[in-house]
């Protein structure tokens, strides 16, 4: 880490979940998550996938540090997080995001596991986006062909 008082915050503010199981993984209780839904805009969004599901699609405004580099790489992660929010890490399905969340945490770091990846993120945001095309089915938008998507549309 560098100097005091800079990158993410320390343990502490607003803990989440701990779910402790990732698929068939388990990581005891040691493993805090985050659902897809609780995330805004606003959060910091850390993205371990490798470079080519990267290219595939992802988050607007994450940082991506893939895992294979993480270490090598960290640095890149405490210049960049806000110095008292907490580092929300995702990859496709939250089984490689886990082992990243818990390195994270023996740091001090205040890190969540983002709970089924991208591909939970995928599955949000459609469900977003066709509720979203319901409620404008008659809406005056709707009718002269705007249709607007989620924030983010990530591909896994």
């Amino acid at each position: 880490m560098s100097g005091a008082g800079a990158g993410p915050s320390r343990r502490g503010a607003g803990r989440a979940e701990a779910s402790g199981s990732v698929g068939a993984m388990h990581f005891g209780s040691a493993v805090p998550t985050v659902e897809v839904g609780a995330l805004s805009g606003e959060d910091f969004l850390l993205d371990v996938r490798e470079d080519d599901e990267w290219n595939a699609g992802h988050a607007a405004d994450a940082l991506h540090i893939p895992m294979s580099a993480f270490v090598e790489r960290y640095g890149e992660l405490t210049e960049a997080a806000p110095q008292d929010g907490r580092v929300n890490v995702v990859c496709r399905s939250g089984a490689r995001s886990a082992q990243v969340t818990m390195y994270l945490r023996q740091q001090g770091i205040d890190a969540v596991n983002v709970e089924g990846g991208m591909r939970a993120w995928e599955i949000a945001a459609a469900v977003r986006w066709s509720t979203r095309r319901a409620s404008r089915a008659s809406s005056p938008e709707a009718d002269a062909g705007v249709v607007r998507g989620p924030a983010a549309r990530p591909v896994p």
